[in-house]
């Protein structure tokens, strides 16, 4: 579902590095042997079904790969598979849109078709991290996906969350109006907000990352990342937001009685 910023990956000097392409697998998940079934649409998705992503680069994604590399991933509203040719090949995306699909297809990658405003088509457990890049703000029920997310990751697993920022001093000033010009969103969240919703949902925040808006040199990139978040939030065209996976609360209480006990 991500219609307003496909992602590369960049080298420090912002030259897009090369994308890879990886060979269809076909692994024995349950409920992902028929990758090419049609599910039903809510209403709110079906304007979504014909639309083709961008391929547009997020140069911020730099700081973000490392948290994905080396897991397998599940890319939610992976476009045209901007990341998710970046990504190890075990790794699945999900989208909406048929023409992004086919586009990822063509491309050997291992892709679903599914709507985010439903229960997903992916066992418990099944992925080490989630991206979901833009995707958030169009969905129903945010916070019925994240819950989705908590569901399909490993213990100790990793969600990436790539959000929008609707009082960015920059667009403002370039008169863009984060509902009227951009429909599709439903939603805006707040530093604030994203933290709440995540921690209700399983998660614990990590760390944030900001992609710049005019001044895009290497310099600003890196001093963006190191700044505090509530600076950096309205001066940012868009933010990462990296969240672990929190325990059950019985497994973490389990697990600090057996600590006091090994202390005894």
């Amino acid at each position: 579902m991500n219609y307003e910023a496909g992602v590369g990956i960049s080298s420090d000097d912002g030259e897009v590095l090369e994308a890879h392409s990886f060979p269809e697998l076909r692994g024995n998940r349950e409920n992902l042997t028929n990758l090419d079934e049609e599910p039903e649409w809510e209403e709110t998705s079906k304007h979504y079904l014909e639309l083709t992503a961008t391929e547009a680069h997020l140069i911020s994604f730099r700081y973000v790969w490392p948290w994905l590399r080396n897991r397998s991933v599940l890319d939610l509203g992976c476009a045209k598979g901007v990341y998710l040719r970046q990504l190890r090949e075990d790794s699945l995306g999900i989208d909406i849109s048929k023409p992004n699909l086919e586009h990822c297809r063509g491309l050997n990658l291992r892709v679903k078709a599914a709507d985010l405003n439903r229960d997903l088509p992916i066992p418990s457990g099944s992925f080490q991290a989630i991206l979901c890049s833009h995707a958030l703000e169009h969905v129903d029920a945010p916070i019925h996906l994240l819950r989705e997310c908590r569901r399909m990751l490993v213990p100790g697993g990793k969600l990436v969350l790539g959000l929008p920022i609707e009082t960015s001093i920059v667009n403002r000033l370039r008169g863009q109006r984060y509902f009227y010009h951009h429909p599709g969103h439903l939603y805006s969240f707040s530093l604030e907000n994203i933290d709440v919703l995540l921690q209700k949902t399983g998660f614990a925040i990590v760390r944030y990352y900001f992609e710049p808006r005019i001044v895009r040199v290497q310099p600003w990139l890196s001093l963006m990342q190191r700044l505090w978040p509530q600076l950096m939030y309205p001066l940012a065209l868009a933010y990462w937001v990296v969240a672990g996976r929190a325990p059950e609360k019985g497994v973490q209480a389990s697990a600090e009685v057996e600590t006091c006990r090994g202390s005894d």
